[in-house]
């Protein structure tokens, strides 16, 4: 049975520069001198639009506050167990300086609570974030203008938000001096001061373990 050879593949030459290029090959240039078109100006958001970025971004919220919260717990549970763990040991490691080994535990449980301060610094940017941006949709909402006169609840109010929500903000010239504030917001700051006592107690347990083999 004899085998069909292939017809030689046929070589296509591109033509001259003096040619004219087929149509599919044809490139229009622009003038060196004109713009081109794509350096446009942004298009501004209609306040339907923000109104839906608006509840994107409020709809962020509530898991970022559910990780911070689940940070604490867990680095609560971690500090207090390992604090627990070394007051039981004194009872098998009481004398000297056996005892010395016990101090790795109330070592760690400072680092463990350090650790979760950071954790709570980092979580409140994020948060502080999500702030910005929904800041930026309410005024073109108008939820920053002032109060209307048709609403005549609280009658010392001048502003549709809280008061306090709007000095919070005017007090930054920036969002970026906003979100990177070393000083933490309530909730976030009544967890820090907790870690804190957690090494002080950290601390107190570490001198109880040097002391006890001598009392």
């Amino acid at each position: 049975m004899s085998r069909q050879v292939p017809a030689p593949l046929r070589h296509t030459s591109w033509p001259g520069r003096s040619s004219k290029l087929p149509k599919p090959y044809r490139v229009r240039r622009m003038p060196r001198n004109k713009e081109s078109d794509q350096t446009s100006e942004p298009a501004e958001l209609s306040r339907a639009e923000a109104i839906q970025l608006l509840g994107q971004f409020l709809s962020m919220a509530p898991p970022r506050w559910q990780n911070l919260q689940s940070f604490v717990n867990v680095y609560i549970t971690v500090d207090l167990t390992v604090l627990g763990a070394t007051l039981i040991g004194l009872n098998k490691f009481s004398s000297w300086p056996r005892n010395v080994i016990l101090l790795v535990a109330p070592i760690s449980a400072i680092v463990i609570a350090q650790l979760a301060k950071e954790t709570l610094r980092r979580q409140e940017r994020h948060i502080r974030e999500l702030i910005v941006a929904t800041a930026h949709l309410e005024q073109l909402i108008g939820l920053h203008d002032v109060k209307p006169a048709a609403s005549s609840l609280w009658p010392g109010d001048t502003h549709i938000l809280p008061q306090r929500w709007i000095d919070s903000r005017l007090k930054h010239e920036t969002s970026d001096a906003f979100i990177n504030d070393p000083t933490p917001g309530g909730t976030v700051k009544a967890s820090m001061r907790m870690f804190s006592w957690l090494q002080i107690v950290a601390v107190i347990v570490g001198a109880a373990v040097v002391a006890f083999p001598f009392m």
